[in-house]
Parts: C-alpha cells; sequence; structure tokens
C-alpha cells in the first residue's frame, strides 16, 4: 500500500462508519450525523459535517485524522502490531489481524490502545528519521546503563537547552520524553523552540489579515541499544551537531565519558562480505536455508569509479563471488581495491517466510521496515558474520 499525502475525505470514506462515530465522539466533536442512517463510505455528507465544524473543533478533529492517516503505512501498522503485542493485549491482537482496512486497525488501536497506539506512533515517526540524511550512529559507546530518573532527564534537557541557545540562538525551552520501545531499546524525543516566524494570519472573527508571530518547535531523537552499544542521533545541522551532542548524550543519559570516535569504525563492515572464503554460516536451529546477494554496488577505492551488479542467485550463498570470480577477475581488479557500498541480502527460510534486507555504508539499512522477529534474526547474523560491532556476545546469541 502506497501512503499518499493527507486527505481528509480519504480517511473518512475508508474507516467504518460505526468507528467514525466513536472516534467523534470520544473526543466530543459535534459532527451532526446519524451515522446509522449513513452507507458505508457515503463521504459527502460526512465531509460536510467536517468542513462545518468551528475552528477549534475541526482543528482537533483534523489533528486525529491525519494521525490515523499516517498510522496506515506498512511500517507503521508493523509497530502498532508491535507495541500491542508488547502491551500482552493478546486479544485485541487478534482482533485487529483479522481486520481488511488499515484505517480500521488504527482507529481500533486508537480507541482501545490509546497508550500503545500513542507509542506505536511516537516510534513510527522515529522510524521515518533514523537511519536518514540527518541521522548519525556511534558504534564504539561504553557499556553504560541508561540514567531515566526525571532529575537525570531534567538534566539532560538542561545540557542540550544549553547548547542549542549559545551555537543557535534557540533551543531555550526543552522538553525530553523517554520511552523504551523493548527491553534495551532506548528512545528519548527532545522537543525544543525554534526561531519565531512571521505568518500572515486571520483575526476579528476572520475578517482580516494581520502579520504575527509564532513560536514553533523542532524535535531531535536519541536512540541507545544497551544490548550492542550504539547510539542514533537525529539532529539536523550535519556532523559539527553531530559531534557536540554524542558526548552530551553520553555524560548526561548514560553517566559515561564519551572517548574520541576511532575513524575506521563504521556501524556496517561490508568489507567482510567481499572475502571469496564468505559465504554467510547460519546456526541449524534458526532454519535458513541460504542468504544470498541480490545486488551490490562495488566502488574502486581512491577512483569515482562504481558500478551497481546482480548476481545469478542460482549459485546460492556463493552467488557474488562467483559474479567477482568470473566478470570482475582479480587480475583486471583486485579485490583489496573493491569496496562495497551497498548490499541487499535475501534470507531464505526453511518455512518459506523469506525476507529482504538492504545495507548501504556508512549507516543505513532497512533494518526498521523488518517484523520484529525478522530483525532480531537479521541483527544476530549480522553481528555474527562480523558485519556491526557487537561489544559482546547478546546480538550473536539471541534466538
Amino acid at each position: 500500500m502506497s501512503l499518499g499525502g493527507f486527505n481528509p475525505r480519504t480517511v473518512l470514506r475508508q474507516t467504518t462508519n460505526g468507528l467514525l462515530d466513536e472516534l467523534f465522539g470520544r473526543m466530543e466533536v459535534p459532527m451532526r450525523l446519524n451515522w446509522s442512517d449513513l452507507a458505508e463510505m457515503d463521504v459527502d455528507p460526512m465531509f460536510e459535517a467536517y468542513q462545518s465544524l468551528d475552528d477549534n473543533d475541526h482543528d482537533r478533529a483534523e489533528v486525529m485524522l491525519r494521525d490515523l492517516h499516517l498510522m496506515t503505512g506498512e511500517e507503521a501498522q508493523r509497530v502498532v502490531f508491535q507495541q500491542i503485542k508488547q502491551a500482552k493485549m493478546d486479544d485485541l491482537l487478534a482482533e485487529l489481524e483479522q481486520l481488511e482496512s488499515r484505517y480500521d486497525c488504527a482507529a481500533i488501536a486508537y480507541l482501545e490502545a490509546p497508550q500503545a497506539y500513542q507509542a506505536a506512533m511516537r516510534f513510527s515517526k522515529a522510524d521515518r528519521v533514523i537511519g536518514g540524511r540527518s541521522s548519525q550512529r556511534r558504534v564504539d559507546v561504553p557499556k553504560a546503563k541508561p540514567r531515566t530518573s526525571p532529575e537525570a532527564l531534567s538534566a539532560f534537557a538542561n545540557a542540550i537547552s544549553a547548547y542549542y541557545s549559545a551555537r543557535q540562538g534557540r533551543g531555550r525551552h526543552c522538553h525530553v520524553e523517554y520511552s523504551m520501545r523493548r527491553p534495551g531499546l532506548h528512545y528519548l524525543f527532545v522537543s525544543l523552540d525554534d526561531y519565531r516566524q512571521t505568518f500572515l494570519k486571520l483575526v476579528d472573527g476572520k475578517h482580516r489579515f494581520e502579520r504575527q508571530c509564532e513560536t514553533h518547535a523542532f524535535e531531535n531523537v536519541f536512540v541507545h541499544d544497551e544490548t550492542n552499544h550504539y547510539f542514533d542521533i537525529y539532529a539536523k545541522g550535519g556532523k559539527e551537531v553531530h559531534a557536540a551532542l554524542q558526548p552530551i548524550l553520553a555524560r548526561e543519559f548514560l553517566g559515561v565519558h564519551l572517548p574520541p570516535e576511532d575513524p575506521a569504525a563504521e556501524p556496517f563492515m561490508l568489507g567482510r562480505i567481499l572475502d571469496p572464503s564468505f559465504l554467510f554460516p547460519t546456526m541449524p536451529q534458526d532454519a535458513i536455508k541460504e542468504v544470498i546477494v541480490t545486488s551490490a554496488r562495488i566502488k574502486i577505492r581512491g577512483a569515482k569509479a562504481g558500478a551497481t551488479f546482480e548476481p545469478n542467485n542460482e549459485y546460492g550463498a556463493r552467488s557474488l563471488q562467483r559474479f567477482i570470480d568470473c566478470f570482475i577477475r582479480e587480475d583486471n581488479l583486485p579485490r583489496a581495491l573493491m569496496e562495497l557500498r551497498r548490499v541487499e541480502l535475501r534470507f531464505q527460510m526453511a518455512a518459506g517466510d523469506d525476507f529482504s534486507l538492504a545495507i548501504t555504508k556508512p549507516n543505513r539499512s532497512t533494518l526498521k521496515q523488518l517484523t520484529n522477529v525478522q530483525r532480531v534474526l537479521a541483527e544476530k547474523y549480522l553481528a555474527y558474520w562480523g558485519v556491526t560491532h557487537a561489544v559482546d556476545t547478546d546480538a550473536a546469541s539471541a534466538a
């Protein structure tokens, strides 16, 4: 399912009438409709009632509809299911698994499991930015237990605020929300006041426009993996900002001194896959038939040249090695001059529930798009193969 732009008519059309009635009723938004008299997907009277709401009710209703829309994407729905499962609401989980409409699924989760829904919405938004352009991962983090007391989080907020107010003249007010997504995976959602902006707004009962100043907010996201000893930071501003925020996170949240970053340390070390003897070893208990490379982008060290290859997968785990031996050849281009910049892996499972994973250097991957079970399995083998850093054996032993 492709998640397009928000349109309230789409949300009203795709959500069952009874659920819409309950949603607006829960919010005490007066839609002035007899929902039982409406046919399903008869959107025109619904939209007319929605448009006729006063400004305050319309704004509250729009926020709710936007949130539902955002939670109908495939990745967002996966996070909803994960959070409800983690909350041990098995009956609700079984009910949601039977639904065909993702809008109904989001609506029922909103109504029946508001805490799990809000957590899923927060984590889903984080998933869309972590690993992206403004995100950076630090892998050589000392082992530490996060400090999550109100006092520690307040100190962290003050330190973040001090950095932004001194360096950028914004962020004088800072609010930190802490959540644990699963045991050992900690999230900090940090909201700060942005520069004031001037907008043309309707005033005097919508009779005239006037220029007014407003203060909006911007958000940073910090993720700490306690088991594998790394953290991700999403913050706009590039390397300078990330370099400043890393020691603040380590000092205030983890209570450790962060040593200078090893320039050779990278979250994903793909060079291992180019070793001609490397054939993706697996363990019998995980029921993996084999792991194959479906696509690989190879760059020549010291040059701008590079190309993406799609090996013949008939040769299984040896597909990439055979491709290099036959078509690139060591005498033409030694492996020592090859740099693997991106690779797509296909986990072929004995039960038939195959899944794919893409990794791009230095720090991007599609791990977050996998189900919880698939992600744990993939992380286990990335550590086991030496593709990711693992300070201890936790990642390589987790089933």
